[in-house]
């Protein structure tokens, strides 16, 4: 018999011949299993924190469907309920779910009943958010064609909408020179650390989610003869005699040093 109404006439008839009937209505179930869940999907298959996630499942059942719905949870709260809604002429099913901030959690499973009130459900299933997207940078700096001497300063930004800014990071040759968590970061990088001729500074800004983007930088570095003892020596004289003096000394060995380089090219 199938799964539906039925009709049924009752009859009774006494020794006389006397006859008394009564029609009622009576409901079959032979279906004693809920709905099979075929599948769940999410789109994207890795959900990012720009974007909303839509959940697809695809729900067979021959006696009728009642409803299907989307149970879930954010970073363990509540579990919301939400309809799913049937794709015209297929057997899918979808709900959408807002979209996240980076790193949250989200759980969730379907839920589907047929018209007899069978239910089946999923597994529960977790999902992080992610951030796919490299962060920003920006250099700010001598031209590339200038030839460098002495300390020079560079100004880095960073950013990132998705999971925040990390860190940027400062490399002169391949060796880190300089390191922040904040922008801007104003990097003084002094040329008299390094021998003269061609040198190249990457800037790398990282975030949360670990992307990374660099910009890359060529110089050429050329300082006078004797230069690279200033750096030491404004050190040493400015701690035994003052600001003023120091400088003033560090000065007279620039000028001595100018002098002993033109005389080297002569």
């Amino acid at each position: 018999m199938l799964n539906e109404e039925h009709n049924v006439t009752l009859a009774a008839r006494d020794t006389a011949g006397n006859e008394v009937s009564e029609e009622i209505t009576v409901t079959t179930n032979n279906d004693l299993s809920g709905p099979e869940i075929a599948s769940v999907t999410l789109f994207p298959d890795d959900p990012v924190y720009s974007r909303e996630t839509v959940v697809t499942a695809v729900v067979i059942e021959s006696t009728g469907l009642k409803n299907v719905s989307l149970h879930y949870s954010v970073d363990g709260g509540d579990w919301i309920v939400m309809t799913m809604e049937q794709i015209p002429n297929s057997l899918r099913f979808t709900a959408t779910i807002p979209e996240q901030a980076f790193g949250i959690e989200v759980s969730y499973y379907v839920e589907a009943f047929d018209d007899f009130g069978q239910g089946t459900e999923t597994q529960e299933e977790s999902f992080y958010v992610g951030d796919p997207d490299v962060p920003t940078i920006s250099v700010s700096g001598p031209p590339i064609e200038e030839v460098l001497s002495g300390v020079v300063n560079f100004t880095i930004f960073g950013g990132d909408e998705g999971s925040g800014l990390a860190s940027i990071e400062v490399f002169v040759d391949g060796v880190s020179v300089g390191f922040s968590t904040d922008s801007p970061h104003i990097f003084a990088w002094d040329t008299i650390t390094v021998e003269d001729g061609e040198h190249t500074v990457r800037f790398e800004v990282r975030d949360e989610a670990d992307n990374v983007v660099y910009s890359e930088l060529s110089y050429i570095v050329n300082n006078p003869v004797g230069l690279e003892g200033l750096s030491g020596a404004l050190s040493d004289i400015m701690a035994s005699y003052g600001f003023f003096i120091g400088a003033a000394t560090v000065i007279v060995i620039f000028l001595v040093a100018k002098l002993i380089a033109r005389r080297r090219r002569k």
